[in-house]
């Protein structure tokens, strides 16, 4: 596992060239065979869209066009949860982009692509972050543009045990600054976890020695996340989004470059020593 995250990692930062070491003496035996190369997938990361007024079922055929692509991670059956996306009301309004990161609640809470399709168009990255809250920007002279969390790259290992994403957010909390939000220029996000559920991963646990500049709740937690059509938007009638709140997956990033080492079960495991069914890593520069 060590071998996959450090391979991982020095995709995107430069590592340190190893030492030569002293030739064997003539009688030594011969060097053992040199490990096999860790395989790894670059998942090219999708788009947000428009949602508004779209059906359940398009949902679900998004899903699964996504999900084609990648048989060998999503498996060739692949079929969207009904306890994470069952409850997508027909015909409803998506809370957007812009409203999330400058309208605020109310009647333009739907501007913009639907902030959920970050997620829902890249079933693959497991793990995400959020800022888990909506803005109103009310500085003289900006105008409406997306600012959240940005994903910069997603990579698989070929056997599926690890993955990592890359987020900038160094660019983020610039942006956080330029329209208000103190919250997330002092680092406060949340997980956004519905994607692991979707494909059986039921719960996580941050590994602290294995994380950097990242504090989150030191516990194993259950992902309960789901979408559903609620009243957060404050749009008449309700908007499609995610839910539940969840305290637990609130997280503070202290410092950058920051690391999140996030182990996924299937089942409770009994302890979170307990070897992990995948790793998700959540690289922040």
């Amino acid at each position: 596992m060590f071998r996959a995250f450090f391979f991982l990692m020095c995709l995107l930062i430069a590592c340190p060239a190893r030492a030569e070491e002293p030739s064997p003496p003539a009688t030594a035996a011969p060097p053992a065979p040199a490990a096999a190369p860790v395989t790894n997938v670059e998942i090219p990361l999708n788009p947000m869209m428009e949602l508004n007024n779209r059906k359940k079922q398009d949902i679900y055929d998004i899903r699964r066009m996504y999900a084609e692509k990648y048989p060998q991670f999503m498996g060739s059956n692949y079929k969207p949860s009904d306890d994470v996306f069952g409850q997508i009301e027909d015909d409803r309004p998506w809370w957007g982009i812009l409203g999330r990161s400058y309208y605020g609640a109310g009647e333009n809470s739907i501007q913009g692509p639907a902030e959920a399709s970050r997620f829902i168009a890249n079933p693959l990255l497991l793990v995400g972050l959020d800022t888990g809250h909506a803005v109103v920007v009310q500085k003289a002279g900006l105008k409406p543009r997306p600012v959240y969390p940005e994903p910069l790259h997603l990579y698989w290992q070929a056997d599926g045990a690890l993955a990592m994403a890359e987020y900038d957010i160094t660019t983020f909390k610039k942006d956080s600054a330029d329209i208000g939000d103190g919250v997330c220029v002092s680092g406060h996000m949340m997980l956004v976890a519905y994607n692991a559920r979707d494909l059986g991963y039921n719960f996580l646990y941050v590994d602290p020695a294995k994380s950097k500049y990242f504090a989150a709740k030191p516990h194993i937690v259950k992902i309960a996340q789901f979408l559903h059509k609620g009243d957060s938007c404050g749009y008449a009638g309700g908007c499609n989004n995610v839910a539940p709140v969840q305290p637990e997956l609130n997280i503070v990033v202290t410092g950058l470059p920051a690391t999140a080492y996030i182990k996924l079960w299937k089942a409770q495991p009994n302890s979170f020593s307990d070897p992990a069914d995948m790793v998700f890593v959540l690289k922040m520069i």
